[in-house]
């Protein structure tokens, strides 16, 4: 009886420490908005350092801290690319996927005042990007 207890708890500790490490992967962290981190690309972790401070990015643009086009390019540069449909769309990578080819992108829009009008986290496949370059 002692060692299926003991089997039971070991179980339970690992489907604990599977769902833990899987709503991580899965979910924005919580990490403060740090702009120098946020600029300063060198590598793909950098990218899943930005993914970590998204959260606080959108509370920056919800509570109108980042509401134009110039205080966004004050506080987290230009864009990594404006999107493919629309030049008033710019696009920051927050890194790939894991274990996937797909890549998460914080999309901003603007109208033509330059006032952000609206701002989402999506996930697009990799393959369709032909202007992705590995980070400086």
């Amino acid at each position: 009886m002692e060692k299926k207890t003991v089997f039971i708890v070991a179980i339970v500790l690992v489907a604990t420490a599977a769902l833990m490490t899987a709503y991580r992967l899965i979910s924005p962290g919580q990490m403060a908005f740090d702009g120098a981190q946020w600029r300063g690309i060198l590598t793909d972790a950098d990218y899943n350092r930005r993914y970590a401070m998204v959260t606080s990015v959108i509370q920056l643009t919800a509570d109108g801290t980042l509401n134009t086009q110039d205080k966004v390019l004050k506080l987290l540069g230009p864009g990594d690319w404006e999107s493919d449909d629309r030049a008033d769309t710019w696009e920051y990578r927050l890194g790939a996927i894991e274990g996937s080819s797909d890549m998460r992108l914080l999309e901003l829009t603007f109208d033509a005042n330059g006032r952000l009008l609206d701002r989402r986290v999506k996930q697009e496949v990799q393959s369709r990007r032909a202007d992705v370059a590995s980070p400086k």
